[in-house]
């Protein structure tokens, strides 16, 4: 099971840097890959969620959007 979480962590670190390589482009796909990048992130690193914990008990408008984004949460 380990293999498979730090492979998914490769993958999406991978995604963000191409991501921010992409995002000056007038193509807009560097956002996406980004959006997508910090989400895999955030569901396989346990190191990237306590931060993002972190980060969300500082500021409450980062709160309100990872709460947005869940699926199971309701308003």
């Amino acid at each position: 099971m380990k293999v498979v979480h730090w492979t998914y962590i490769i993958l999406a670190s991978a995604l963000l840097i191409v991501g921010a390589v992409l995002l000056p482009l007038p193509i807009p796909l560097g956002l996406p890959l980004i959006f997508i990048a910090l989400t895999v992130l955030a569901r396989y690193s346990p190191k990237f969620r306590a931060r993002l914990r972190k980060l969300s008990r500082k500021h409450a408008f980062l709160r309100r959007f990872i709460r947005r984004g869940r699926l199971d949460h309701k308003p």
